[in-house]
């Protein structure tokens, strides 16, 4: 597995699938081991000036670290939702963030806080998935829309993707990490966003993404 760590604004709130159901709403940050390669559905309440809308954006982890054996929980792959993502993909925005590894050789020489993600939007016709392969090594892509699903009549396990594992790690497992100093030659902390403009309609059945299948990497 590997750890991520899910970063939203201030009050609000995020569940994680348990048992084939949404688990209780918690605050952030939180920090999960995700299998590479699985999608894992988060369900977003508690949104600012957003009373009662929820967003259900997507989770894929494709890459992973390699940290020293047993200090794994301390270099998670943070994943920041913005408010200002949220309040766009209300907007029936779709939005595509692709978090990668930077090239050391690329990367911006400053040290920064996991909750403070930079990141660059790309265009329409661009492919952000390439962008970050182009920048670095992609680790993750969060996917988010303004769909709606009636979980009264579509199969809940197909909407949460089979509800694949997930391992939760102590808040505090990372007090130690020091920023950039992990010994992956480089910094998981920029990402690549997408936005698509789509209408906010309830999903009756739900669609099904297929997983992306990452490119080997050289050595």
């Amino acid at each position: 597995m590997q750890p991520v760590e899910l970063h939203v604004p201030d009050g609000v709130r995020i569940s994680i699938p348990q048992g084939g159901l949404f688990g209780p709403p918690e605050k952030g940050p939180l920090k999960l081991g995700m299998l590479i390669g699985q999608v894992y559905r988060l369900k977003i309440t508690n949104i600012p000036q957003q009373p009662g809308l929820e967003l259900f954006p997507t989770i894929e982890v494709v890459n992973r670290l390699y940290p020293p054996a047993g200090k794994e929980a301390e270099f998670p792959v943070p994943i920041v939702f913005t408010i200002e993502e949220l309040n766009l993909a209300l907007e029936n925005h779709y939005i595509t963030r692709v978090i990668y590894l930077e090239n050391p050789k690329l990367a911006f020489p400053q040290a920064e806080r996991p909750s403070d993600q930079r990141y660059f939007e790309v265009k329409r016709h661009e492919d952000p998935l390439q962008v970050a392969d182009r920048l670095g090594r992609p680790m993750a892509i969060m996917r988010m829309g303004s769909r709606i699903p009636d979980l009264q009549r579509v199969n809940g396990d197909h909407f949460l993707y089979g509800a694949p594992d997930v391992r939760r790690y102590a808040p505090n497992s990372n007090k130690k990490r020091v920023p950039q100093s992990a010994p992956v030659n480089g910094d998981p902390a920029a990402a690549v966003m997408q936005k698509q403009h789509y209408p906010r309609v309830h999903l009756q059945p739900i669609l099904q993404a297929t997983p992306y299948q990452p490119r080997q990497m050289r050595r």
